[in-house]
């Protein structure tokens, strides 16, 4: 069974498919040309879809401060230290800001992982995101141009201040702020 489908692009090119019986593993050739890739409805578009899986992922409105059980710890994402330390490296390299998609291109990293890595090294306010973007910090850069004694000791306070912001009873002693 051979069935014939046309779509109208916003351009007013179009894309004719002929689709091969099959279920599934149906065939689709193509017909005619598809549009130019510079049309400006077409850019538009592929604005749009960027904005929307992005603010959903990566949303740059700061979240408020959810209801939490009491003793209840959020956990940094299960990440190790050399992979945020080399996002902040990179980062630095690129003028202290990188989209993250761009990030995960240059990484070859999957991208729910480096999700991860971001949300750990923002965790420890290293970066921030808005939107799609990574940027450093003032604290990630003096990490990053930090000798290694400095950088265990940023670690360290980093580590105390993400478990005393949540209330960790064992932090009573750590800052209140961040270094900064």
């Amino acid at each position: 069974m051979t069935s014939r489908r046309s779509f109208s692009w916003p351009t007013g090119s179009s894309y004719s498919a002929r689709t091969s019986g099959g279920g599934a593993q149906g065939r689709t050739e193509r017909l005619a040309a598809a549009p130019r890739l510079r049309a400006p409805e077409f850019l538009q578009l592929v604005d749009q879809l960027h904005d929307i899986i992005t603010g959903s992922e990566l949303p740059d409105l700061p979240a408020g401060p959810a209801p939490r059980e009491p003793g209840f710890l959020e956990p940094i994402p299960p990440v190790s230290a050399v992979e945020i330390v080399g996002l902040l490296e990179l980062l630095a390299t690129r003028g202290g800001q990188e989209d993250v998609f761009r990030i995960a291109v240059a990484g070859n990293k999957e991208f729910g992982h480096l999700i991860a890595v971001v949300k750990a090294a923002e965790m420890l306010n290293f970066v921030d995101t808005p939107k799609s973007t990574v940027i450093l910090e003032a604290l990630g850069k003096r990490f990053v141009q930090a000798s290694a004694e400095d950088r265990k000791a940023i670690w360290r306070d980093q580590l105390l201040h993400a478990l005393a912001v949540q209330g960790d009873p064992r932090c009573a002693a750590a800052p209140a702020q961040a270094p900064g």
